[in-house]
């Protein structure tokens, strides 16, 4: 069995390149979905969450991550809306959110995680929403303070594959980081397991407790998935984009008329830094670096290593 692995430059640039603002609570949450056989209403729910990492529950150092310590807490909920069906209830609860912290930083003060759990839904063939909601986001310059990561589950039998759905897969860094007044573009990173076509669109509140506006100085292009900072001054501060990634079958151009299979949330932090100097004296990846998009199967269990080369700009003599 092989993982792929989809690298992006961009993000690992932008994850490290500026430092990042004081913050507490609530930093990033996606989730994304698999029935464990084609056939049966048992899904597999994988989700990926950041919190300030100076609160009791989520402190993470090296033992926490050797000992696979579970942090966190709180419950992951369903709901569906046919109230006709005595099997479609208003809410239960269908998992923890407990984590296990795969990364952490002292000096910036936050804890990453992921986890998974296991749900045998009702055999009715209702459309499930799976949902974790509370209070409250990181201080933000723009947007409220309440969140909220949810999915869609449809558990119908697809007619052109002939087995339950799966949902679209992203990697995306918790963080991302532009400098203030230079131009920048990110490319999320999405793949789905049925060769399905992925749009990436603003979420609406009701999926993310954020209108599309969060972040007011960036263009999404929803096919390709990539997120435009267009510059300007007077830009710096923290924002939330919350995105829902949707697949449609493949092939699919005229989006507006065919529905999606399922919708997954995405959210992470967009941290706008002033800085002096020209937009041009970044680090360039360079030598043996693995090419941006590039994809590789490393087997579970197995080590993978990678070498990245950085050129420094010697910005003294511009």
């Amino acid at each position: 069995m092989a993982r792929r692995i989809i690298r992006n430059l961009f993000i690992l640039f932008i994850f490290r390149w500026l430092p990042l603002a004081e913050a507490s609570h609530f930093r990033h949450g996606m989730i994304m979905w698999a029935p464990t056989d084609s056939y049966s209403n048992t899904v597999r729910f994988n989700f990926r969450l950041a919190w300030r990492r100076s609160s009791g529950s989520n402190f993470c150092d090296q033992n926490t991550i050797n000992q696979g310590s579970l942090l966190g807490g709180g419950s992951w909920t369903a709901s569906c809306t046919n109230a006709s069906n005595p099997n479609c209830l208003s809410s239960i609860t269908v998992g923890g959110a407990n984590y296990r912290c795969t990364d952490f930083s002292t000096s910036e003060d936050w804890t990453m995680g992921e986890n998974n759990f296991t749900y045998a839904f009702p055999p009715a063939g209702e459309i499930w929403t799976v949902s974790f909601s509370s209070c409250c986001w990181i201080s933000l310059s723009r947007g409220g303070s309440s969140w909220l990561v949810s999915t869609s589950v449809n558990l119908a039998r697809r007619s052109d594959i002939g087995r339950i759905n799966s949902s679209p897969i992203s990697r995306s860094a918790a963080y991302v980081r532009f400098r203030e007044g230079c131009p920048q573009s990110l490319r999320i990173p999405v793949e789905d397991p049925d060769g399905d076509v992925v749009k990436c669109r603003h979420a609406t509140y009701s999926e993310s407790r954020f209108n599309y506006d969060s972040f007011p100085y960036g263009v999404l292009d929803e096919k390709s998935c990539t997120l435009k900072y267009e510059g300007g001054s007077n830009t710096a501060g923290t924002y939330v984009v919350a995105l829902t990634l949707e697949d449609f079958p493949a092939g699919t151009t005229n989006f507006s008329n065919v529905k999606p299979f399922s919708a997954v949330g995405l959210q992470f932090l967009v941290i706008i830094s002033s800085h002096s100097g020209y937009c041009n004296d970044t680090p360039v990846f360079t030598g043996n670096t693995p090419q941006d998009g590039e994809c590789s199967e490393v087997q579970v269990g197995s080590v993978y290593t990678a070498v990245i080369q950085v050129s420094v700009a010697d910005v003294s003599k511009q």
